[in-house]
């Protein structure tokens, strides 16, 4: 009877493998469409023999454990291509925008405000005299100090969008560190157990992958079982529950990132927040450097001519355009007051003369070394150029980089992903294990019963 005792503990024991085993199915089936979520298989391994002269009979199978399927390759390329796609989307969030605040709007952009602010003093070199084509020459010397000024703000502008973008960014990496911290604080004993974190674990990758959108990290698990969170150099953001915060320090020269004090930002290469930081430190300066060199040589170029002229008031010498050196873009602006202290020809010339207005018209197409050998026009339309060009380019990336997720995903899915069709066939598996088992804790109560009736 000690036998058949044993037979029936096998049963039931294998009814209670094949419940946990469809338990497990129910759970995959019902996440099928739960982000992040890696399938569970049950494992099993033989319990342990009973020992015969004859030989050994096993007592049936253990569940040696339940465990998420997941390919770690995979999933640290999809961190690492993450931190790619963070960095395009940052950068395009400027680039962008810089396209259309240097294309401007047809019709009153910089481009045409130059052509105009030339046509104007071309007009005014035929008729030296008039007062109505010198307020004219004026009227369009100011809308071309606007655009310039208005582009430049628009950039500054952009600057303080970009300031908060940084800001935002830092708190978003901040918050993920402390749930991160959270989670491996609950994590901790059953690693230490060797159990499964399943969902934890999952909540842990999907975080991990929001994190390197915004910022390129490397991650270890360390003899504890921890995880371990450092930046692209090493420096530690995260060891067990204790979470290292970033913080934003405002300066004259832009924003720094701090990690306990010291000045990170030139480490952070990649993510959302190293876009953001690259449009900071690069980019939007570039442009407003190229703007202000722009504006400079114009002020420069027609400043130099007009003050070899002399107005209708007989006073010489005056500058056309007044600057802050330094902020040319920012300040340009008329000097003059009225139409008759604008210089239409040279000191001491005969009434008609517009040679001094032939000159700056002239400016037009004339090609300068400051502006790398182009004139005005090209120079501007350059820069445009150059920003529509970077634009595309990113915009590119970003959705290469879209596809080359896309496929990682793919492959992660085919790895820890949740087959209906897979998981209806392991469910027919289980459900005939346990209808097998059932029927032979049938057999076995048949047995027990006739053998119980013998003995009585």
């Amino acid at each position: 009877m000690s036998g058949l005792f044993s037979d029936l503990r096998v049963g039931l024991k294998s009814l209670s493998n094949m419940e946990a085993a469809m338990s497990v199915v129910s759970e995959n089936i019902a996440n099928v469409n739960t982000p992040g979520y890696s399938r569970k298989r049950i494992i099993f391994e033989a319990g342990p023999a009973q020992i015969y002269s004859f030989g050994s009979i096993g007592q049936g199978a253990d569940i040696a454990r339940i465990e998420s399927v997941r390919d770690s390759f995979i999933e640290n390329r999809i961190r690492f291509e993450m931190q790619m796609k963070g960095l395009l989307e940052g950068q395009e969030f400027g680039l962008s925008q810089i396209e259309t605040i240097l294309a401007g709007s047809a019709g009153s952009g910089i481009p045409d405000n130059l052509s105009r602010f030339f046509n104007s003093f071309l007009e005014l070199a035929s008729d030296p005299s008039s007062i109505p084509l010198r307020q004219s020459v004026l009227s369009e010397a100011e809308k071309l100090a606007f655009s310039i000024q208005d582009t430049f703000r628009r950039l500054d502008s952009l600057d303080v969008d970009n300031r908060h973008q940084i800001t935002d960014s830092v708190a978003s990496i901040n918050s993920i560190l402390g749930e991160l911290a959270q989670l491996n604080a609950e994590l901790a004993p059953l690693q230490a157990s060797g159990v499964d974190g399943g969902g934890l674990k999952d909540r842990q990758q999907e975080l991990l992958n929001q994190l390197s959108q915004e910022i390129d990290i490397q991650t270890y698990t360390n003899e504890s079982g921890s995880l371990v969170i450092t930046n692209s150099t090493g420096r530690l953001l995260l060891v067990g529950d204790q979470p290292r915060q970033l913080q934003v320090k405002e300066t004259t020269h832009g924003q720094q990132i701090l990690l306990q004090g010291q000045d990170i930002s030139s480490e952070i290469k990649a993510g959302r927040l190293g876009g953001f930081l690259d449009l900071q430190r690069a980019v939007i300066p570039s442009y407003k450097d190229a703007l202000n060199t722009l504006a400079s040589e114009l002020v420069q170029q027609v400043n130099a001519i007009h003050q070899g002229g002399e107005g209708l008031d007989g006073i010489t010498g005056r500058d056309f355009f007044s600057v802050v050196s330094g902020q040319e873009a920012r300040t340009i602006a008329v000097a003059l007051s009225n139409g008759e202290e604008l210089a239409a020809g040279p000191t001491g010339s005969a009434e008609g003369d517009g040679s001094i207005a032939q000159q700056i018209a002239d400016l037009r197409n004339q090609s300068f070394p400051g502006l790398g050998g182009g004139t005005l026009d090209d120079y501007y339309s350059q820069l445009v150029f150059e920003a529509g060009l970077d634009s595309r380019y990113v915009k590119g990336s970003s959705e290469l980089q879209s596809q080359v997720l896309t496929e990682l995903q793919n492959q992660r899915d085919s790895v820890s992903g949740v087959s209906l069709d897979e998981e209806a066939v392991n469910l027919i598996q289980f459900q005939r294990s346990y209808q097998a088992s059932a029927q032979f804790i049938r057999v076995v109560d048949s047995l027990l019963e006739e053998t119980i009736n013998l003995i009585r």
